[in-house]
């Protein structure tokens, strides 16, 4: 146990304090970290057991305040440092510092990864704050607007990102230089249950000229090409969409180069918002989606394994989809009235309200 010593009333998010950032490519062990973060909050090297709270809580984005003792007010006392939750900072040559790959994960872990964190609604707000703070810090110290936080993404003008995968050609050309299709035109996909989807060939027409990441899985941590630097670029061919990238000399851009060659890796993904977009309902009961033009296209990517959180959503959105379409059968049969809406609009409005990241494996 830790003897915390409380300047002032425990804060459930702690402030900003605009700490300096580490370098890009920084690793980050949580457990290490904090071992650090807790010798440099203590005042004294004679007793390292006794914690400066005002420092030390500069290292996390929030305190869980329903955790530990608490006093006879119901208060929360502070004498468990483990109550600090999403470490994001660690000590180097005694300067405590943000370091970018930990703000990522606790960006992540606040959309639900490694199973997410229990935060209360009045905390969650302040906290995702705060965490938007160093995202901008760290866009603007990268000269990359790339970095933005996921839950921004996910309400951009042109509507809810999605994720398509593809598994299609990705090679090394011989003059090492990389490449692999993103998307495929022209040709039908079943999504889930009877919905299915084609790519007009003038979809991403409005996002060739624009700066586009080629990343390793999505991870803007691992940025193999940009089309803004000449490293990347975006093109459209007979195959489809297709994209190259010059191989960083890093250890993980040559170590996806060996993939490559063994064909361990040979899957595409691109993440996209969708601007228009037409709709079939066809005689054989199925509904079939035109994308005719993207609002947004992020980053394109060689994948390990297709877009993320994979078939659990599909089947969550397939079951959706479904009830939603016998619902409307069910309507239909029991009114045969015209003010009932086709079912074209409504199925129309309850996707659009349920879209999810759906992937596509061919």
């Amino acid at each position: 146990m830790y003897n915390i010593i409380q300047k002032e009333r425990v804060m459930a998010t702690p402030k900003f304090s605009n700490l300096p950032l580490a370098g890009r490519t920084r690793t980050f062990d949580n457990g290490e970290a904090r071992k650090r973060v807790k010798k440099w909050a203590a005042p004294s090297a004679d007793d390292p057991d006794k914690i400066d709270e005002e420092k030390y809580s500069k290292a996390f984005f929030w305190y869980d305040s329903s955790a530990g003792a608490k006093d006879d007010d119901g208060d929360k006392l502070p004498d468990n440092v483990g109550d600090y939750k999403l470490i994001f900072a660690d000590v180097i040559d005694g300067t405590l510092t943000a370091i970018p790959k930990a703000i990522f994960q606790a960006a992540a872990v606040m959309q639900g990864a490694r199973g997410g964190v229990n935060i209360p609604d009045s905390d969650r707000d302040a906290v995702k704050e705060h965490i938007e703070m160093y995202y901008d810090k760290m866009s603007k110290e990268f000269d990359d607007d790339s970095i933005v936080v996921p839950w921004e993404k996910a309400n951009s003008a042109h509507g809810e990102i999605e994720y398509r995968s593809y598994q299609t050609s990705t090679e090394i050309q011989e003059e090492g230089r990389s490449k692999g299709i993103a998307s495929v035109f022209e040709q039908e996909t079943r999504l889930f249950g009877d919905f299915y989807e084609v790519i007009d060939p003038t979809a991403f027409d409005n996002v060739l000229d624009g700066d586009t990441r080629v990343l390793f899985n999505h991870n803007p941590d691992k940025i193999l090409g940009r089309t803004k630097s000449g490293t990347a670029s975006i093109y459209k061919s007979d195959a489809g969409l297709g994209y190259e990238w010059d191989p960083p000399d890093t250890s993980y851009g040559r170590d996806l180069q060996v993939s490559l060659k063994r064909g361990d890796v040979d899957q595409s993904s691109f993440t996209f918002t969708i601007k228009r977009e037409k709709w079939e309902n066809r005689a054989d009961g199925t509904i079939l989606r035109t994308v005719l033009e993207v609002g947004e296209m992020f980053d394109v990517s060689p994948v390990t394994f297709p877009a993320y959180q994979g078939t659990s959503v599909s089947a969550r959105s397939q079951q959706e989809f479904q009830a939603e379409k016998q619902k409307l059968i069910n309507k239909k049969d029991d009114t045969r009235s015209e003010s009932t809406p086709t079912s074209l609009e409504h199925i129309q409005r309850s996707i659009n309200l349920k879209r999810k990241q759906i992937e596509i494996i061919q």
